[in-house]
């Protein structure tokens, strides 16, 4: 599902990208030591007419086996140009971040170890000059798969969109990195088995027998 709204303006962009910093710290922070700390140096103005990408996982990125992920991708275009129909990706690492390094890495730079899996995609509508549009990607547990707990890294791409003429047409290379946190819940079993016994003087089971019955020698 796919929704175009008119752009309100650099402030509500700044807000959406300091919640979805906000959220990647957080996750940070339950799993890596203080050090990990990260932040965005981007700087951006009201005048840079640029094509940019958030990716914003909802619940703060925090994921229970067998729970739905759940991540909103939005496309702001603050050029003079309609920004083409294209296909929105979202990746899962499947290989967890082992470090604060490795996390400051990723988010700086979109350098992870191990490969990616795609975990949803859907077309996206145009997106006209001025505009922004936010797409909404899901991935149940047959995608996600069943990884460890930690932290993986996610990443939303916008594949095939261009701007202007067919005579100059400019080809966008579009991604945004996030994170999400697995986490693996527990299970303990409990196994209840029935016993049947004749008490010795056909009463009531004494402590005697009971203890002797339910001991690991015992029936």
């Amino acid at each position: 599902m796919t929704a175009t709204v008119p752009r309100t303006g650099l402030r509500t962009h700044l807000r959406r990208a300091a919640r979805a910093a906000a959220a990647t710290l957080a996750i940070a922070a339950m799993v890596l030591p203080a050090s990990a700390a990260w932040a965005d140096t981007t700087e951006e103005t009201e005048e840079a007419a640029t094509i940019t990408v958030d990716l914003a996982p909802t619940g703060g990125g925090v994921l229970s086996e067998g729970e739905t992920a759940h991540a909103k991708v939005t496309i702001v275009n603050s050029t003079g140009d309609t920004l083409s129909e294209a296909r929105a990706v979202l990746e899962l690492g499947r290989t967890p971040l082992a470090s604060s390094a490795a996390l400051a890495t990723w988010l700086a730079s979109g350098t992870a170890s191990g490969g990616f899996g795609v975990i949803d995609s859907t077309p996206t509508d145009a997106v006209a000059a001025g505009e922004e549009l936010t797409i909404d990607l899901f991935a149940g547990p047959d995608q996600l798969g069943e990884p460890a707990s930690g932290v993986y890294p996610l990443r939303a791409q916008i594949t095939g969109a261009t701007t202007g003429p067919d005579d100059a047409l400019v080809h966008h290379v579009l991604d945004a990195r996030s994170v999400v946190l697995f986490t693996r819940v527990e299970r303990s079993v409990a196994l209840l088995v029935p016993i049947t016994l004749t008490p010795v003087d056909g009463g009531l089971l004494t402590a005697e027998e009971l203890a002797e019955a339910t001991g690991p020698e015992g029936c």
